[in-house]
């Protein structure tokens, strides 16, 4: 299989496998944050919805040869080549934060992202991206992690796609946590360029104080989020444009330019803020037999939504 290697800014985008050099804006402003929801309540009750799931879903998943196995990776075992740590900086309209290689770092179990308030180039801020090299496609994604904490930062895990990949369309699937509103889960899309708008997920606890397990079943008809492997959001193909494009998987910590403070906050995080990341797992579509974080990853925390057992 031919492997490709893209380093990713959130909107400015590089492509270094081809012909290194910078490509064009790809993904329009975030959305003013709109008023927190409460915990997600679906329309009708879990058990009465067809529970279609990357485990079960036995339709035409329309994968392709060059999609990457299923894999699971515990940040206890180090850095590997499989991964990239990104090291460079380019100005656009969104991002404000550089990537720097230094900036990710290994500890016991877990790897962190840090940002400071220095300059990267041009850029006021130093901020980290971890990504796993090649491109993924339908299958579940999980995440055992823990957010940065600060006014000004969005710690993610995500799949993207950009027009600087071989004109592929921006296609993304996005996990986030806003650092001055921690005890939410930022929930988004994007297909070809078309923003599904944000859904905010009210958590029990705060997600920059311990770690948790969040997920998503990326399918060809919806795409399904999880939080402890229970649903807290789905979206169908008959709601919005689901993406369709085999896309990179990747976590970092930034934060944007001006016109993204009404979204994710002034920037005035202390220097050196942290998301930690325990564990990444993605399962190809149907693959009864990968292991998954969700295997080994038990959290120590009070039932989500209310829910007991």
């Amino acid at each position: 299989m031919t492997q490709k290697l893209f380093l990713f800014s959130i909107v400015p985008l590089l492509l270094l496998a081809a012909c290194e050099q910078p490509s064009e804006a790809a993904s329009p402003e975030m959305p003013v944050a709109a008023p927190a929801k409460a915990p997600y309540a679906p329309s009708a009750p879990l058990d009465d919805k067809a529970r279609v799931t990357a485990a079960n879903f036995e339709g035409d998943a329309n994968l392709t040869d060059d999609v990457e196995p299923s894999f699971v990776k515990h940040f206890s075992e180090g850095h590997d080549r499989r991964w990239y740590k990104a090291d460079f900086a380019y100005s656009g309209p969104v991002q404000r934060a550089g990537w720097e290689a230094d900036h990710i770092t290994f500890d016991g179990d877990d790897v962190e992202l840090k940002i400071t308030r220095e300059y990267k180039d041009v850029l006021p801020f130093t901020g980290a991206e971890y990504q796993r090299r090649g491109e993924y496609h339908y299958g579940r994604y999980e995440v055992v992690m823990k957010a940065a904490r600060g006014s000004g930062l969005v710690s993610s895990f995500f799949t993207h796609t950009g027009p600087s990949q071989n004109g592929d369309p921006h296609d993304e699937i996005d996990i986030e946590f806003l650092g001055h509103r921690t005890s939410e889960l930022h929930i988004n899309h994007f297909a070809d360029g078309d923003m599904a708008g944000s859904t905010y997920v009210q958590l029990p606890y705060d997600a920059a104080d311990v770690f948790q397990l969040y997920a998503f079943d990326w399918l060809p008809d919806e795409i399904i989020w999880y939080v402890a492997e229970e649903e807290v959001f789905r979206v169908t193909s008959q709601e919005h444009p689901l993406p369709v494009t085999p896309s990179r998987l990747i976590m970092n910590l930034w934060t944007g330019s001006q016109n993204q403070y009404a979204w994710h906050g002034r920037p005035t995080f202390k220097t050196g803020a942290t998301a930690e990341y325990i564990c990444v797992s993605y399962t190809v579509l149907g693959d009864q037999g990968a292991e998954q974080c969700s295997d080994t990853f038990d959290a120590d925390l009070p039932p989500l939504f209310g829910s007991a057992e």
